[in-house]
């Protein structure tokens, strides 16, 4: 199998993963690249009955299906589901990005996302992240006097002539930029005056990533996305849809009766996200129908933070 196969193969199995979750207001954010380009025409040929798509970057945004409506970030609450390619990525769940000179778009579609999947091949997994070289989006006026400063970082910057991203601004690449510590370097490099980003993304890791080789794909999740998975599976028979009226008496600040929400069903589609009923002798698990991100009830339900 070679290497676009298994871009594809990756690609498919993303979108397997988040179709049962569709929902007709779902907003599915596209990052930028070859692996995405798969998905995108998975997406494509599903032609699904969704909100719309956010995309990383305008060569994305023209491989979309016009049956999907194309949306600003600012047009939309948040991203349920933002599926992106890496061009490392490492067992942490760490990634460099920004081959595709989308890193920064890229990260602030990640940053707002319920989840972030990462579709790759097994080639961009590493133990120690730096071999690939490191993008940073600079403004032009900054791009010398930042390259210095990486230099006695010990990196080797080298300009990427005759590329501007989608945002106006220019790219340089670092090699042999010790990465020991992911999390502090990509704070570090963004504090420098004129850094616009930086291809690490330590802060916002990737929720899932699958990784396809010749004969599997390999789902890498975080520990807390698989705890709630295995809640869901679980408290499955607990779900509860609610209708309007009760949805509105719980925003009201009334507390909720647990047997009238377990007997409360709604015919429709789910919305939202999980949240549980929290107290000192139980802990049940419930779909919440509302399609809000607010606090229900403070004393007694706050959402999962997954």
């Amino acid at each position: 199998m070679n290497q676009d196969q298994k871009k594809e193969k990756s690609a498919k199995e993303a979108y397997k993963l988040i179709e049962p979750s569709i929902r007709r207001d779902s907003v599915i954010g596209i990052g930028t690249g070859s692996t995405t380009n798969y998905f995108i025409e998975e997406l494509n040929q599903a032609r699904l009955d969704i909100k719309g798509v956010v995309c990383s970057s305008e060569a994305s945004a023209e491989l979309i299906d016009n049956v999907y409506q194309v949306l600003s970030l600012n047009e939309v609450h948040s991203i349920d589901f933002y599926v992106d390619g890496a061009d490392e990525f490492n067992d942490r769940k760490e990634l460099i990005k920004g081959g595709g000179g989308a890193l920064t778009r890229e990260k602030i579609l990640a940053s707002c996302s319920e989840t972030f999947i990462c579709i790759v091949d097994e080639s961009k997994f590493t133990n120690l992240l730096g071999s690939f070289p490191l993008p940073i989006e600079v403004l032009e006026i900054a791009r010398s006097a930042i390259s210095r400063e990486l230099m006695k970082m010990g990196g080797k910057p080298i300009f990427r002539n005759g590329f501007t991203t989608d945002n106006g601004h220019q790219i340089i690449d670092i090699h042999n930029l010790p990465m020991e510590v992911p999390y502090e370097l990509e704070e570090k490099i963004n504090n420098l005056p004129g850094v616009v980003e930086n291809g690490i993304f330590s802060k916002r890791k990737a929720d899932v990533i699958l990784s396809a080789t010749d004969y599997e794909i390999k789902e890498i999740r975080s520990e807390l996305k698989d705890k709630a998975e295995d809640y869901r599976k679980k408290f499955v028979e607990l779900a509860v849809e609610l209708d309007d009226e009760v949805m509105e008496q719980y925003l009201e600040g009334n507390e909720p009766d647990v047997n009238s929400l377990k007997a409360c069903i709604r015919k429709g589609t789910l919305k939202g996200n999980l949240f549980y009923e929290r107290s000192e002798s139980s802990k049940n698990y419930y779909t919440n129908y509302a399609n809000t991100k607010k606090r229900v009830n403070n004393k007694y339900f706050n959402f999962c933070d997954i």
